[in-house]
């Protein structure tokens, strides 16, 4: 069985494993997971819409128990074939389900096994959300890696993205210090004011 059967049978499983069928199912924004992910086979606005609500709720509900389960309805979403703005929002909320549940969190452990992989996906703001995820990882030279990449990429939103993940990263982006450096000569205004931004932060925690 692989991981993608072995996830859906638990996630199967995991409402009567934690008690998650009640009276009340949880709602977010008035209506229930299953109504969120009926969402995702209608308009592209909607579809982006359903994603990025079921982020939410996912991240919301999940804990060390119920994990798996939210866990899944990300996975799905990263999996979208023609949407790149749903397999944004599933990428995203790997990162945030990260960074809610403990280090053990079984949950957490599967989705940092997810994240690396979308660092290769079509769209550059997917693979940038992945980047920005990766953050607390181990190894984070290839998500470094991309982020510096994408600072040079043409279009001036994903270059704006890549600066944010990097200020975000604090410390952690002092090697890319050359890179953001090169950043506030970029022919966008707005890029250069974030990139020199970025570069004040990393100077005030240097010793």
């Amino acid at each position: 069985m692989n991981l993608r059967n072995l996830l859906l049978a638990v996630a199967c499983m995991m409402p009567v494993m934690t008690g998650l069928v009640t009276a009340e199912e949880p709602r977010f924004l008035g209506r229930t997971r299953l109504e969120w992910i009926d969402g995702l086979a209608l308009s592209r606005r909607q579809r982006s819409h359903a994603a990025w609500a079921i982020q939410e709720f996912a991240v919301g509900q999940a804990d060390r128990e119920n994990g798996l389960l939210w866990l899944n309805e990300l996975l799905l979403l990263t999996e979208s074939p023609t949407s790149p703005s749903v397999r944004y929002w599933g990428t995203l909320g790997l990162g945030r389900l990260c960074q809610k549940l403990e280090p053990t969190a079984p949950a957490r452990i599967k989705a940092q096994e997810a994240l690396p992989l979308l660092l290769k996906d079509l769209s550059p703001a997917v693979r940038i959300a992945a980047a920005d995820a990766l953050l607390p990882a181990t190894d984070k030279a290839a998500a470094l890696a991309l982020l510096v990449e994408s600072l040079s990429h043409p279009q001036e939103a994903v270059r704006i993205q890549a600066i944010m993940a990097l200020e975000r990263w604090g410390e952690a982006a002092r090697p890319a210090v050359a890179s953001l450096r090169q950043a506030t000569t970029d022919s966008s205004e707005y890029v250069k004011r974030i990139s020199t931004r970025a570069l004040e932060k990393l100077d005030r925690r240097s010793p």
